[in-house]
């Protein structure tokens, strides 16, 4: 048998399809879209709302300046989040150090650590590449051993 937490048991409570079905519909979010309907900005609001119903704090509907502003600063962060995730998904066929300079680049608050770990290992990878092109491979006839 599940055992729930009084948590989970205020969010079963409160939550079901026909609320937010409801909530959508007076918002006049009609699609059959399933990505389109729960990524939406009124999506983002009746989650909020379910959370602090199921915590059994009051909620408040934002008046139509707050929606609007939020609306905005909703669809705003949703564009930067695709740009970065297109810069990434572009990057999925380079090369690794290719890929960290680009998740490096799009995150600017962890400082340069990652940009200096992705160049290091960058030229340690071509310095490697270089030192292995100067072995001549047919002198090392079928057996190959590494001094440790």
């Amino acid at each position: 048998m599940d055992s729930f937490t009084p948590q989970r048991l205020a969010q079963l409570r409160c939550g079901g399809n026909r609320p937010f079905l409801q909530w959508m519909k007076k918002h006049n979010i009609i699609t059959t879209s399933i990505k389109e309907k729960y990524n939406s900005f009124e999506a983002s609001l009746y989650r909020e709302k379910f959370a602090a119903e199921a915590a059994g704090q009051s909620w408040r509907h934002p008046t139509a300046a707050e929606f609007q502003q939020r609306r905005v600063q909703f669809d705003q962060e949703n564009a930067a989040r695709a740009a970065r995730l297109a810069q990434i998904g572009s990057m999925s066929m380079s090369s690794p150090a290719a890929q960290m300079n680009a998740r490096a680049g799009a995150r600017k608050d962890d400082g340069d650590f990652l940009g200096a770990l992705s160049d290091g290992f960058s030229k340690l990878t071509a310095a490697a590449r270089d030192k292995l092109s100067t072995i001549d491979t047919a002198s090392l006839g079928d057996e190959v051993s590494f001094n440790r």
